[in-house]
């Protein structure tokens, strides 16, 4: 009922009885076991997400065994106790109820998987926060429950996926900077710089620097690009930081938020992406639509800034970076099953193949 497998957690048949002091003994280590192995099921899952799939982000939080043993001691209802251990996010409390009516194994099976996610989430998500579902490719602004504003967005092609995590974001950068990937630079610009083609053209060897608003630095100090060698020059010891503009893929908005995955949302120029139904494409970084439109919000909820601060600043053309009074949470998550406020069910691309993956409650 409560989306995990029975045979998770083996105990004797209720009516046995012991028959000798070593049996009833071994008979109350197993009763112990399975209800601590219930209690982690129920909150953070059997096993740890990053075990799962390196995609997923989230450290559950759960309960220590000895606290969990010490309150099942002393509950009249001990039963109560581990049932309270579930998490009691309103998402996970409509798929429970959609489990009870699934009347397939797959479904069945899709709604436990998507069950077992909410066990790895933060148990708090915030009175306002960003939600990502990469299944879903949307990005939603919630608010007391509410979401306020919803966009579009771009996640990771399977090829370099979107990772799941939960974060602060504490800066929205304006009209970023970019430092130019190492493999851009070889495929795409070092060539040019060599004497032979690209597809970015323009006419001498460091042309494209200028065409594209490239600076190279070395050790994080700008350097003349007449000064190197192209030919002999090993290119990982330079940066190639691009101005914002035109450009510029970043586009005018940056979503920072520190995470151990290094990845941000933000802004893209290349807006005809948003038209496609399915938007799993390039980089991990997820695009959002109307991103200075959500800067607006996310800093109005925040900072108490007007939106025509944020098109001021953006109109200015220079990087700005604006720091969140209050941190806002946002969740990177993969719900490929959601019921909406109907009570209809939903369900979402399985992008990166992760829901035939092993349950973590069986």
């Amino acid at each position: 009922e409560w989306g995990l497998y029975p045979t998770a957690f083996p105990v004797r048949p209720e009516d046995y009885q012991p028959s000798t002091a070593d049996d009833q003994a071994a008979t109350e280590i197993a009763i112990s076991l399975a209800a601590l192995k219930y209690a982690r099921a129920a909150r953070g899952g059997l096993a740890a997400p990053k075990d799962i799939n390196a995609l997923y982000g989230h450290s559950p939080t759960v309960r220590p065994p000895d606290e969990v043993l010490k309150e099942l001691a002393s509950a009249s209802a001990p039963d109560t106790v581990l049932l309270g251990l579930h998490p009691k996010h309103e998402h996970f409390a409509k798929l429970r109820k959609a489990l009870g009516k699934a009347k397939s194994e797959d479904g069945d099976l899709l709604l436990r998987r998507n069950m077992d996610r909410w066990r790895w989430m933060p148990e708090e998500l915030g009175a306002t926060y960003v939600w990502l579902n990469i299944a879903k490719f949307r990005t939603e602004l919630v608010k007391d429950g509410t979401t306020v504003q919803s966009e579009k967005v771009i996640v990771g092609a399977e090829s370099s996926p979107t990772p799941v995590l939960s974060a602060d974001m504490t800066e929205i950068v304006f009209n970023p900077e970019r430092i130019v990937p190492s493999s851009v630079i070889r495929r795409d610009v070092l060539p040019k710089l060599r004497g032979s083609g690209s597809f970015f053209g323009g006419s001498g060897k460091t042309a494209i620097l200028g065409q594209y608003g490239l600076t190279v630095k070395r050790g994080g100090k700008t350097v003349d690009p007449k000064t190197i060698d192209w030919e002999k020059v090993n290119v990982s010891t330079l940066t190639f930081v691009q101005k914002p503009g035109r450009t510029n893929v970043m586009g005018k908005v940056q979503f920072l938020y520190p995470n151990d995955r290094k990845v941000f949302m933000r802004a893209t120029t290349f807006r005809g992406k948003f038209a496609r139904d399915k938007r799993a494409d390039g980089a991990k970084d997820p695009r959002v639509d109307n991103a200075d439109k959500l800067a607006a919000t996310i800093l109005a909820a925040s900072n108490g800034s007007s939106g025509a601060k944020v098109r001021q600043q953006i109109a200015g053309g220079k990087t700005s970076r604006v720091k969140l009074s209050k941190p806002i949470p946002i969740h990177m998550t993969y719900f490929t099953a959601v019921v909406d406020d109907a009570g209809a069910l939903q369900t979402f691309n399985d992008v990166y193949k992760l829901d035939g993956l092993a349950a973590s409650g069986k």
